[in-house]
Order: C-alpha cells, then structure tokens, then sequence
C-alpha cells in the first residue's frame, strides 16, 4: 500500500489495528521510501521460532577446526542452517569448509536452489587449487511457517532429529 504523508498511528497501534482486520497476527509494519513514496509492508508473525546455539572446539595441538557453521533467515520465513566440516585439521580444512558454507551463503540469498548452488559449489572447489581438498555440507532449510524441514547432506555424518519423541536419523 502506498500512502503520500505521514502515519498517525504508532507502528504498534497500525500493526495492531490491520491484524484485527485481517485476523492475522502480523510483525511490525515496515516503512520503506523510494522518490518520495512511502511503501508500507506487513509480514504475517511465523508460527515457529528457533533458538539456535553453537560450540566450536580447536584441535588438540591448537590448530583451527575445520568445521564452519552458518545461518540466515532469507526474509521470506524460511531459516537456513548449514555446517561444513573441511576433511582433515588445521587452516586448509578450516579455509575449505569457510570457502564452502560462505559461497553457498550468497548462492542461496541471491535465489539460486540447493541442487544448482551445490554444483555451482563442487565445480569452483575443482578448480580453486591442484592439491585435492573437501568439504562436507549439511544444509537444513525450516519454513517457520509451516514447520517444513529440508535437508541436504553432501558426504556429511548422520543427522539426528528428535521429534514427536522419538529420534531419527538421517544419512547422506
């Protein structure tokens, strides 16, 4: 909806008064100004949240992990989890799971699909270098609304999922 002047109503009291009316609960509306227009931009709450924690642990000898984590909401309620674990110990491992995770970060936000970014992945991973290096990616994408769960493992380990009260594993 486009409006030339400016809000009477708080943020919370427009938000408020539009999810009555459309009995949705909705976020904080959004106000967004291009050549003098205002653009504002309502956002349905998702049903489902995440906590998300991380703990990561060098090598024995105190060189770097070769594990990276990493992960994203892409604005439209999907939430992306990835982990890569680069074969081996120390900067090589760490440089080739960064490498990894952190392309295809910007492969998914740009709209590219799991399947397309991951041979996108693979072929630059050929040719980056002669010496031969992996790196595992386990990739999880959650609709926060719809609870939705979508994995991709590439030569990962086993995934474990605990729900319903029970516990699944998941194999590449």
């Amino acid at each position: 909806a486009f409006y030339d002047g400016e809000l009477t109503l708080t943020d919370i009291e427009l938000s408020e008064e539009i999810s009555d009316i459309v009995n949705r609960d909705l976020e904080l509306p959004q106000i967004f100004v291009v050549n003098g227009y205002s653009k504002l931009c309502l956002m349905e709450k998702p049903a489902y949240t995440l906590e998300i924690g991380v703990s990561q642990k060098s090598c024995k000898n105190g060189e770097p992990s070769g594990d990276t984590f990493e992960h994203f909401n892409d604005g439209q309620g999907n939430e992306y989890i990835i982990i890569s674990d680069g074969m081996g110990s120390g900067k090589m491992a760490a440089i080739d799971s960064l490498m990894t995770s952190s392309l295809l970060v910007r492969l998914l936000k740009a709209g590219i699909g799991f399947s397309a970014a991951v041979k996108l992945i693979n072929s630059s991973m050929l040719v980056k270098s002669n010496n031969e290096s992996f790196a595992t990616l386990d990739i999880a994408c959650i609709n926060l609304y719809t609870g939705r769960l979508d994995l991709l493992k590439l030569g990962a380990a086993a995934t474990f999922i605990r729900a319903n009260g029970s516990v699944n594993c998941i194999e590449a």
